[in-house]
């Protein structure tokens, strides 16, 4: 065989493999640029979902509050309720005493009826509101 032939395929191969490397560390470039990229690309989506879940993180902490406060609206209107019973037996009871011994209970030097009378409309207004606001929270979605 020919030195000279033999110099040249040898040199033909060398290229080859060459080239062959070069096009290994292209794939291999391409594919850390195509994994550099989808890293890069999932924090910004976890970023980005995570932002999202903000507000409703902040709403599922108010829905959470919320029970707490209808447990205590539900506490004071029955405790308001009964409160006003009592109050009412209480007057009654007095009427019918005072109505017994002739006395005139209806003046307001013995019981001040505006404040009795006042008290039962706000205290019914409270009870609506504390029983609108109760359906409404319970009309909330659950999270």
């Amino acid at each position: 065989m020919d030195l000279n032939f033999e110099n040249k395929v040898k040199s033909e191969l060398d290229r080859i493999t060459l080239k062959a490397q070069k096009v290994e560390f292209a794939v291999i470039d391409d594919a850390k640029k195509a994994l550099d990229k989808f890293v890069k690309l999932r924090k910004e989506a976890d970023h980005f979902i995570n932002n999202a879940y903000v507000p409703v993180r902040d709403i599922e902490k108010a829905t959470n509050e919320l029970k707490g406060d209808i447990a205590n609206m539900s506490k004071y209107a029955k405790e308001l309720r009964a409160a006003e019973s009592d109050v009412e037996t209480k007057v009654d009871k007095a009427r019918k005493l005072a109505k017994e011994l002739g006395v005139d209970i209806n003046s307001n030097d013995l019981l001040d009826y505006s404040l009795y009378n006042n008290t039962i409309k706000i205290s019914d207004d409270l009870q609506k509101d504390a029983d609108t606001f109760i359906k409404f929270v319970n009309k909330l979605p659950k999270l």
